[in-house]
Order: C-alpha cells, then sequence, then structure tokens
C-alpha cells in the first residue's frame, strides 16, 4: 500500500475526521447546535464572559466538530477582553494567537519575548518571518541544544542553503539526543485558557483546543518531505539511514502524541523504502527490503484501524461524562494510544 506523497494530506484528513468522529454521538446531535452563546451583563463579574442559554448535559461533539472544520474560534471582542485582562503579555498574545489562529498576534508575542522556546517554534512552523527561518532556527537550536528537534530543524535549514554534509551531520547529532519537544501540549494548554475564558465548558475547550493542536502539525510533515528531498541530493547509504531513523523518530513521537505524526513518520518510512533496491541489505535489522517496506505497510494500515476502532467506544459518551476530560488530559499528556487504550478499559468495565 503505497500513498503517493500527494495523498498524505487527505490521508491524514481522513484518519483525523475518523478520530474526532470519534468523540460524536449522533443521537445527541442536536444539543450543540441549538444552544447559544450570549454575553454575560456588565455586572456580571463571574470568571467567564460568556453564559449558554440552554443546558447541554447529554450533547455529543457533533456540532462542536463542525464548528471546528469551519474554523470556528472566540469572539473577538472575547479575545480583545481576555488580553486586557493579562495585559497584553507575551504569553496571552501566544494564547490568543493560537486559539483565534492569527498570525498578527503571535507576531506580536514573538517580538515581546524572542527567547521564549516555544514561541521562537512558533515563528518558525507558522513561518512568522520568512526572510528570517533560519535565524529562528538558529535561535531555537541555542536555547534547546539538547531537543533532538532543533538539529532536525537545522538539518532541513542547512539543506535548503546547499549544505547537503552540514545537513547530514545535524541528522546524526539529533539521533544522539533523547529529548524530543514541541511543545505541543503547552500549546494545546495554552488555547484552552482562551476557549474557558470565553465561557466554554471544560470539555468543550479540550476538544476545541487538542482537535486544534492536533490538526496543525506543520513541522513532522516538513520534516517527511526534507527527508524524501536529503535522498534525492544525496541518495548514499548514509543518508538513507538517516532519513530513515528521522522518520523513525517522527512516528515514535507520534506514537507518544497525535495521529498524524504517527502517520507521517510511517509514511515517511514507506516512501524511503520504496526507494530502496529491494536486492540490498534493509536498515531494518534482519528483515529484507521487501519484508520491512510489508511491516511499515502494515503498521499503516493498523494504525488507521485504531482510528477507526476508536469511533465505537466515544460515540458511547455524553460531554458530560467525565471520563471523556480525563481521555482528552491523557490524549495530550500521553497520546492518542494509550489514552485510547485506557478509555476502553474503562468503558469494558461498565456494567
Amino acid at each position: 500500500m503505497r500513498i503517493p506523497c500527494r495523498s498524505l494530506e487527505w490521508l491524514i484528513c481522513l484518519g483525523l475526521g475518523l478520530w474526532a468522529g470519534s468523540f460524536l454521538s449522533s443521537e445527541n446531535e442536536r444539543a450543540l447546535n441549538s444552544s447559544s452563546i450570549s454575553r454575560r451583563p456588565e455586572g456580571d463579574r463571574g470568571s467567564s464572559l460568556l453564559s449558554r442559554t440552554s443546558a447541554t448535559p447529554k450533547a455529543s461533539g457533533s456540532a462542536l466538530l463542525k464548528d471546528l472544520y469551519a474554523e470556528a474560534m472566540p469572539e473577538r471582542s472575547l479575545v480583545d477582553a481576555f488580553l486586557e485582562a493579562h495585559r497584553r503579555n507575551a504569553h496571552a498574545l501566544m494564547a490568543a494567537g493560537l486559539a483565534c489562529r492569527d498570525d498578527d498576534l503571535l507576531r506580536e508575542a514573538v517580538r515581546l519575548s524572542p527567547d521564549d522556546p516555544q514561541l521562537q517554534l512558533i515563528a518558525i512552523g507558522k513561518r512568522l518571518f520568512p526572510e528570517d527561518q533560519g535565524l529562528w532556527i538558529r535561535r531555537f537550536k541555542e536555547s534547546q541544544p539538547d531537543n533532538a528537534l532543533s538539529s532536525q530543524l537545522l538539518a532541513a535549514q542547512l539543506f535548503d542553503e546547499g549544505d547537503a554534509d552540514g545537513a547530514l551531520a545535524e541528522l546524526r547529532l539529533s539521533l544522539s539526543r533523547e529529548d524530543y519537544n514541541d511543545f505541543a501540549a503547552e500549546s494545546i494548554l495554552a488555547r484552552e485558557e482562551v476557549w474557558s475564558y470565553a465561557g466554554a465548558s471544560p470539555v468543550e475547550s479540550a476538544m476545541r483546543s487538542t482537535m486544534d493542536g492536533a490538526l496543525y502539525r506543520p513541522l513532522s510533515i516538513g520534516l517527511q518531505k526534507f527527508t524524501e528531498d536529503l535522498l534525492e541530493t544525496k541518495p548514499s547509504k548514509d543518508a538513507v539511514g538517516l532519513a530513515l531513523a528521522v522518520a523513525q523518530r517522527i512516528t515514535k513521537a507520534g506514537a507518544h502524541g497525535f495521529p498524524i505524526d504517527k502517520m507521517v513518520g510511517l509514511q515517511a518510512e514507506s516512501v524511503i523504502l520504496n526507494g530502496l533496491d529491494p536486492d540490498q541489505p534493509s536498515p531494518y535489522g534482519e528483515l529484507s527490503v521487501v519484508e520491512a517496506r510489508g511491516q511499515v505497510e502494515s503498521d499503516l494500515k493498523e494504525f488507521v484501524r485504531k482510528l477507526l476502532a476508536s469511533e465505537a467506544p466515544l460515540a458511547s459518551m455524553s460531554l458530560d461524562d467525565p471520563r471523556l476530560a480525563q481521555y482528552l488530559d491523557r490524549t495530550k499528556l500521553l497520546g492518542f494510544e494509550k489514552a485510547q487504550a485506557w478509555l476502553t478499559a474503562q468503558l469494558d468495565s461498565d456494567p
């Protein structure tokens, strides 16, 4: 099952759509569609600036997912109030920029706190300053020298600058680093702050923020493309081994994170293996190239199967089920697969 590169985004959207759809319970789709959101009176100084005019104790996530795909975001006046309440500091600007997908707010945050590695990474991933992309990557490498991701990003930058040997050296260095941190969980939590301030329930805030963060993964996709381009330019045995190791690192990170990362990593492994001579030794231990291809393709099929299977347990839950909030917490902290295993065990123990 070799999936063309141009089909990767479609596959990812399909897989994530299925995963996101597993939050849904179609029989209760009505509730969030029918509920409205309104401003609280000026005299009400509660923790929320919004209130729902109808209760939604049995609501599913169907309308929420439709809003997400329609790029729904907090009302701008409420975001402005959030920024004012936090004195428009760098963290608040980052949170608001992520929740609203507003690059201007993110640029303001980066300019206020240019040495913050999370903001540096946002600047890189969203290419907020495209003319200075290399500068921001090098700043991130200086602030996060032990983070394997910083070496991988610098390798891609060096390759773009025409230094393929330097890129290989940086990739080799990245593989000696145990830490791999893309600040995804921190960015999701920042989004949640804004949604919560705007009046969303904890579960709604978590759902919107987790899905938004899961769908936006440009660094993994960019690294996949880099490894493929590198092999076209410098198809040596050393380069193949390093590219595969980077792809496996993305796959491993995805196993402890979001579905898109694992799918991107497995796709990169598949593409690299499909470019190898089937008669040459495989980088996968005792497996032949043909056997290694089959194993990776099998892993990809199995992961898509898990995404499909995740629909059943979640579809039976309502938004007020406390286990849904716990599932979302586990997704952020432990990754989709471990969260799914935990939820399945919880539901299997139901009477």
